[in-house]
């Protein structure tokens, strides 16, 4: 089943949480409460509908999966307008309480499999796959690269620059990697860096992820980019929202 992933978590959980306790003060709760239910409420206005997606929490964050035609776009597009709310709510929440908060987000495209637990008359059901892993590993490099809040993964990235700009972004990397001719490289590279900040992201490198067999590109959302008033980040917000007939607006 083919999908698109994304796990998010929260930074300083538990030293927030015990904090919070043990003052008895339900700030924490209610940013929890109130980040998890915009991930969710967006998903479901993105996806039309619980049947197109898959939500669940882990105390710290949550997992999401897209399915669905198009389920590559709906997911970049959650993840940006997500992004954008998550770092206004903590922002909001370190001027309130003077505690440190941040979060990291992994995106990344690919196939899963879904198991449920038989005789229960509630039906309790996950999915597996590698690409669950990636997303993972890859929310997980967030902590290690400074000012970032998101990273997708190659085939997300391959899918959405297809799709947006029909470009086989993966062959003309190696195009590049392989010529001999430097005039070819360099026109080969403008045209994928052009891309990049047409996404809004930056490539980093190829990256050896534990439990992954093959290195994998991984991109970083540019906090350069990812501004309100930036024509090229709401150029994006529109591009994506247009082809799943949406309309959202950055507030």
């Amino acid at each position: 089943m083919e999908t698109s992933v994304v796990v998010f978590d929260i930074r300083n959980f538990t030293d927030n949480y015990l904090f919070f306790s043990s003052i008895k003060d339900n700030q924490f709760k209610k940013f929890i409460e109130d980040i998890c239910s915009y991930g969710y409420n967006l998903a479901l206005k993105i996806s039309d509908g619980e049947n197109n997606f898959y939500f669940n929490t882990t105390g710290d964050g949550f997992i999401l999966l897209f399915f669905s035609d198009y389920h590559f776009i709906k997911c970049y597009l959650w993840g940006l307008l997500f992004n954008y709310y998550a770092i206004k709510k903590c922002n909001e929440f370190e001027n309130i309480t003077d505690r440190s908060m941040s979060f990291g987000i992994g995106i990344e495209s690919g196939d899963v499999e879904q198991i449920s637990i038989k005789n229960n008359p509630n039906p309790i059901y996950t999915y597996l796959g590698n690409v669950i892993n990636i997303a993972s590993r890859i929310e997980s490099l967030t902590k290690t690269i400074a000012r970032t809040t998101l990273i997708i993964g190659d085939e997300i990235n391959q899918l959405l620059v297809k799709t947006l700009y029909n470009i086989d972004y993966r062959s003309k990397r190696e195009d590049a990697r392989k010529s001999s001719d430097e005039k070819n490289t360099n026109k080969i590279n403008n045209l994928l860096n052009e891309t990049n900040q047409k996404m809004l992201v930056n490539y980093i490198s190829l990256i050896t992820l534990k439990g992954v067999d093959k290195p994998i590109a991984i991109y970083r959302l540019s906090p350069h980019f990812f501004k309100k008033d930036n024509e090229v980040f709401l150029r994006l917000i529109n591009s994506l929202s247009s082809i799943i007939d949406k309309n959202f607006y950055i507030k």
